[in-house]
């Protein structure tokens, strides 16, 4: 009887493996053919792919790279949360800002690796710790000083010094001749968030007096709620390990997520599916609380800055269609200006030639994933300014050049309103 039960029980737990597997299967089936079947308006279905491989991309570089350059990841990114804690602060410091005096080498880890290794770009580092030419603290009168305050897109991810947006910002102004000399300070660090922001603003930041602040954060604090500290990163600073405040471990934290996307499921889609939907990695509580953490660290930041008298403008990000809303929120709740890239675009659009050069390189973005390359270019940010894209989330030498543009003209204009005359005299 005994033996009969066993066999039963057997049977019972061999016909349930195969059951997940023939679901699993026919998930997957069904997900392929959404993918063979999706046209130009069933944009999600037919990126599920696309995003699948680059998101693997990320979490492996994250997860399985050996920190060797600030350029490179994993990065140290810090949840915004403690900024009332001086203490919390003052550990953040260190990784809010780079090391002084040195030029780094990088790759943009977005692409493809053999191509990255290919293309690689340098970054300078002035004796000050920011991406920029020398600097003299004591502020010449006349001068109006801009310090940016951001992430990838403020640093320049993956271009060099002559072509990110700061550096083009600076040159862009003092062509216009509006009787002030400019200086666009770059405290732009890869995968910052708020939090880290605010530690360097305090720190240093309002000690080099700016006139006008630009913050662009959000694309790592939406969805953040830990602390990510990268393995031997105080090593490469010289400074001491931070104590972290967060939830559960690090080790945790990456090892459940590389499992799931480079693990077993890491060739299917319906990895991805599970990952995003089925196990809410990013639900809609873990996207609430780390909201709610972004727009209070942006109002204590703006609020710093407010009673100094420095005008702040907020400043949104590639691909930032919905993030939009929270940064929308913050900018009127804390009366400032929000201007975002999708304006800049459409003031200084790609032309029909910068159209038909990206298109017909061989090794752009998109070419990377093969046959999605001319449904790609249907549908809706991505193909509008895909010349202005070196990646999904990044832009390019000529999309930083197009925001500067941009940028340049609403603070020329403010100059010409008399907006920043008070603070540069």
């Amino acid at each position: 009887m005994a033996i009969k039960r066993k066999r039963q029980s057997g049977r019972m737990i061999a016909l349930g493996i195969l059951g997940m597997v023939i679901a699993l299967l026919l998930c997957e089936g069904w997900l392929r053919w959404q993918v063979e079947k999706a046209g130009p308006d069933d944009w999600e279905t037919f990126m599920l792919p696309v995003y699948t491989r680059v998101h693997k991309r990320i979490f492996q570089v994250w997860t399985q790279n050996e920190k060797t350059s600030y350029l490179n990841p994993p990065y140290s990114a810090f949840a915004n949360i403690g900024f009332d804690d001086p203490a919390r602060v003052t550990a953040i410091y260190p990784f809010a800002r780079l090391a002084p005096s040195q030029t780094l080498t990088g790759h943009d880890f977005l692409r493809d690796p053999v191509w990255a290794q290919a293309h690689p770009y340098t970054a300078t580092i002035n004796s000050l710790g920011y991406r920029d030419p020398e600097r003299v603290v004591k502020k010449k009168a006349g001068t109006i000083r801009i310090l940016c305050l951001g992430e990838y897109q403020t640093f320049g991810h993956a271009v060099n010094d002559q072509q990110t947006f700061t550096y083009l910002l600076e040159k862009f102004l003092n062509a216009k001749n509006l009787g002030y000399h400019f200086e666009v300070w770059n405290a732009g660090i890869h995968a910052s968030t708020a939090v880290m922001g605010y530690a360097r603003l305090q720190r240093e930041g309002l000690n080099y007096q700016p006139d006008l602040v630009f913050l662009e954060y959000g694309l790592v604090d939406v969805g953040s709620l830990y602390d990510f500290y990268a393995p031997e990163d105080h090593v490469l600073r010289g400074v001491p390990k931070p104590i972290l405040l967060r939830s559960f471990s690090k080790d945790m934290q990456t090892q459940l997520i590389h499992r799931l996307y480079t693990g077993l499921f890491s060739p299917l889609y319906v990895g991805y599916v599970m990952a995003t939907r089925i196990l809410g990695i990013h639900s809609e509580e873990f996207l609430k609380r780390s909201v709610m953490h972004f727009e209070e660290i942006m109002a204590k930041m703006i609020a710093t800055l407010k009673q100094k008298n420095i005008p702040v403008v907020l400043l949104d990000q590639v691909g930032a269609d919905f993030r939009r809303p929270y940064y929308k929120a913050i900018a009127q709740q804390n009366h400032v200006e929000l201007w975002t890239i999708d304006d800049a675009f459409k003031t200084y659009p790609p032309s029909k030639k910068d159209f038909e050069e990206f298109d017909r390189t061989p090794d752009n973005f998109v070419e990377e994933f093969g046959r999605f390359k001319n449904r790609v270019a249907v549908k809706p940010w991505y193909p509008r300014y895909r010349p202005y894209l070196s990646s999904f989330y990044q832009l390019s030498a000529k999309g930083y050049e197009a925001l500067a543009h941009a940028v340049s003209d609403k603070v020329a204009e403010k100059i010409r309103r008399g907006g920043l005359l008070e603070a540069a005299q």
